[in-house]
């Protein structure tokens, strides 16, 4: 029993993942959905101001994503919330419609390439938010390097931009299992700077269902001392 079990571990590490894999938490890599493909996530994000108080904050995103064709994907999400007072409910907070566009097969050009856009509305909000991220990536041997230069903006009784950015690196121990960090951030209208940085930990047990963990320690006096995400992803 203890060989089989031993052996069946084995054979799951060395399976290639088929679905739209994330080796992060916030840092998007060079990868769209195949043609036809179809994948569920559910994120869930919890944040805390100061290590010795409880976690504040949550949110929970569930996302659907198609591939249109092998380069370009489209993908649905539902966004809930909660906090970060004590009275507030888990509500309803948000719709997105993303999409991304790879030009390239991956390592043909020297940096791998990929555009990405987002459209927010907010539910309690009368506005809408515009995202772009320009997606750089580099494979070298079994790391991957991958960074997102971004532009937020806010589009409602004021207008407002917001740049921010994600840098993350990864090591594909073996193929099922990846071990990395990354940092991210943003600057806010009010001219603070908001940054996190921590471990990354990506496990795709079978072709079909992949799951990846993060870990933040904020940066800035403006940034919460902590936060975490959980990523689950499964091919349909």
């Amino acid at each position: 029993m203890m060989r089989a079990t031993v052996l069946l571990c084995v054979v799951l590490a060395s399976l290639p993942a088929r679905a739209d894999r994330r080796s992060f938490g916030y840092t998007y890599e060079y990868q769209t959905m195949p043609e036809g493909g179809l994948d569920l996530e559910i994120w869930a994000t919890q944040i805390r101001p100061q290590f010795g108080d409880a976690a504040t904050g949550f949110q929970l995103q569930l996302e659907v994503e198609y591939g249109i064709t092998d380069h370009w994907d489209l993908a649905f999400y539902q966004v809930f919330a909660q906090g970060p007072g004590d009275t507030d409910a888990f509500v309803f907070d948000a719709t997105k419609i993303e999409t991304r566009y790879r030009f390239a097969e991956r390592g043909e050009w020297p940096i791998d390439v990929l555009a990405y856009f987002e459209i927010v509305k907010p539910l309690r909000e009368d506005a809408v938010e515009l995202e772009a991220k320009a997606i750089l990536a580099r494979d070298v041997g079994p790391v991957t390097f991958a960074l997102n230069l971004i532009g937020e903006l806010a589009l409602g009784s004021d207008v407002h931009f917001i740049p921010g950015w994600s840098l993350g690196a990864t090591w594909e121990v073996v193929p099922a299992f990846h071990i990395g960090a990354e940092t991210f951030g943003e600057r806010n209208e009010d001219a603070t700077i908001h940054a996190w940085a921590g471990p990354a930990v990506s496990w795709a047990p079978s072709p079909k269902l992949w799951v990846t963990a993060f870990v933040g320690f904020g940066l800035t006096n403006n940034s919460e001392d902590f936060l975490g995400r959980l990523v689950l992803g499964i091919s349909m």
